[in-house]
């Protein structure tokens, strides 16, 4: 005897018609404000930028292209990639967080067109 059994159900789906209203933008700086890896606190290893990131609003995101609805209709969030910066300076990007808690179990599928590449880490 075969029993076909799906404990799991899709509870919410994120797409181009809800994605920006389901998120949060943090715009807080970053808290590990350039220190090395093996030097983080505990509190700052959830920052995973290691400082070199000047994380945006919502309104400065939208007005630099950084988070849009392409043609496509695929959503785009992304670091800014024009401007030339002087050693030192931060680099625009967005860090989203959503506004759902999902329990523990929760699986998460998710459907990239794109996802990025080629971060660098320098020791």
């Amino acid at each position: 005897m075969s029993l076909a059994i799906n404990p799991y159900q899709l509870i919410k789906t994120y797409d181009a018609s809800n994605f920006f209203n389901e998120f949060s933008y943090f715009n807080y700086s970053d808290s590990t404000n350039g220190a090395q890896p093996w030097i983080l606190t505990e509190f700052s290893r959830h920052s995973l930028s290691i400082g070199d990131v000047n994380y945006v609003d919502r309104n400065t995101a939208i007005a630099t292209d950084l988070t849009y609805i392409n043609d496509a209709g695929h959503i785009v969030l992304k670091v800014d990639d024009k401007s030339y910066l002087l050693e030192g300076q931060k680099r625009n990007s967005v860090r989203l967080s959503s506004m759902d808690n999902f329990g523990f179990g929760t699986i998460w599928v998710l459907d990239a067109y794109h996802t990025p590449y080629g971060c660098r880490y320098v020791v």
